[in-house]
Formats: structure tokens, C-alpha cells, sequence
């Protein structure tokens, strides 16, 4: 990892399972300056087990939310915000860090935007679900798309929601690898991983980095 590697602030107001997965990675840990969510949940208790700073807003309001993280991204010259949010990001945050805020939604976008959209790819019949990363913009989820990753649905909700997950973990932990080694790009509304492979598979661009290649969560998981 270069010494000169960007800050991150991570996002999130889930219960941590990701983070969990992504922070037992002692080169994730670096790249992970602090943690911001906007109310009490797992994850401010998995940051805290790796001595990551975290910071509660402890607000609903999306502009006062926005404005928290701004104030904090300037204090501590935060370079890349990661969400995994499902707030709406709003007012000067998204001027100030435009092109550097990167969100994970739960839907091979730009099909099923917005909030639910499992269950909106269910509702519609679609047999394939997945996940992307994509830059956020001030429409919702409509940001240049980065990278994708994709899981088969035949009506096995639980097995489908588990290799979403896993697939998750690996998309989050290979864009870290990607955003600090300064291989992301962006040109308008086209933005791509430099030198990185975009053959057939399940990710695109094909995953890379060894421990993410490795990763893996058995189903069913452990008791």
C-alpha cells in the first residue's frame, strides 16, 4: 500500500456485516480514516472492535446529515467517500467532493432505482439481481456506473440474498484496492477502472486482488 494512499470515509447505517468482513483485512483497515452513520446500528460497534473512529449524526434529516459528513470530510482531509447508504445525499457535499463520493446499491442499476430494490427486481420477474457501484450524483442512483457484479435468482430467497452479500463484500474491498492505487477514472458520465479486465464473469471488471479473489462465505453459513 503506498504511503500516500487516500483517505476514505465509510458510510453505513446497517448492522456491520460488511464492514466486519472488509475490516479483518489489515490493508483495509489502513485505507479507512473513520466511519459515519446517522443513527445507532451494528456497525458503529464493529468499527469501534477495530478502533476506527466513528461518528453518529443522530439526525434524519438529509440536508443536516450531508452537511455533518461535509464538516467532517474537511476537518480531516477525508479524499473518497464510500456508501453503503440509503439516505439521499444533498446541498454542497455533493459539489465539494463530486466525482469522489461512490455509493453501493443493491440492483444492476439502472434497472430498479430508489429504495427496495430487491424487492422491486422480485416484483418485476427479473432472473438476474445483483449489485453496483456507482458515483453519486444529485439524481438518485443515477451516477456513471463503475462496477457491477451479478447473482442468479430462481425464487431461493435466502441463497440469492447470501451470494448478494458475499458479492457485496468483494466489490467493496476490490474497490478500495482499485480507488487507492489511483485507477479509477472518470470522464463525464463514463467512468472506468484503468488497465482492468472486462471479460465475461460475475464481476465487471473482473476482480484481482488475491485476499478478494479469496473471499468466500460458505452457504449455508455457519451456526
Amino acid at each position: 500500500m503506498p504511503a500516500d494512499h487516500p483517505r476514505f470515509l465509510y458510510l453505513t447505517a446497517s448492522g456491520g456485516s460488511l464492514l466486519r468482513h472488509a475490516l479483518g483485512y489489515p490493508w483495509f483497515r489502513e485505507l479507512v480514516h473513520s466511519v459515519f452513520t446517522h443513527t445507532d446500528c451494528g456497525a458503529i460497534e464493529v468499527a469501534a472492535a477495530w478502533n476506527v473512529p466513528v461518528v453518529n449524526a443522530e439526525s434524519q434529516d438529509n440536508e443536516e446529515i450531508s452537511d455533518r459528513i461535509l464538516a467532517h470530510c474537511l476537518e480531516h482531509e477525508i479524499d473518497i467517500i464510500y456508501s453503503t447508504y440509503n439516505r439521499i445525499l444533498v446541498g454542497d457535499l455533493l459539489a465539494v467532493y463530486a466525482g469522489r463520493i461512490l455509493n453501493l446499491h443493491p440492483s444492476i442499476l439502472p434497472a430498479f432505482r430508489g429504495l427496495r430494490p430487491i424487492s422491486q427486481a422480485i416484483e418485476a420477474g427479473t432472473k438476474l439481481i445483483g449489485n453496483t457501484v456507482h458515483v453519486v450524483i444529485p439524481e438518485v442512483d443515477a451516477g456513471p456506473i463503475v462496477a457491477q457484479s451479478i447473482v442468479p435468482f430462481f425464487g431461493d430467497f435466502p441463497r440469492m440474498r447470501h451470494h448478494m452479500f458475499h458479492c457485496e463484500v468483494k466489490l467493496t474491498m476490490q474497490m478500495f484496492r482499485w480507488l487507492a492505487d489511483g485507477r479509477f477514472r472518470l470522464e463525464g458520465n463514463k467512468a472506468w477502472i484503468a488497465d482492468a479486465r472486462y471479460e465475461p464473469g460475475q464481476f465487471s471488471p473482473n476482480l484481482e486482488d488475491p485476499d478478494v479473489l479469496a473471499f468466500h462465505i460458505p452457504y449455508p453459513p455457519p451456526a
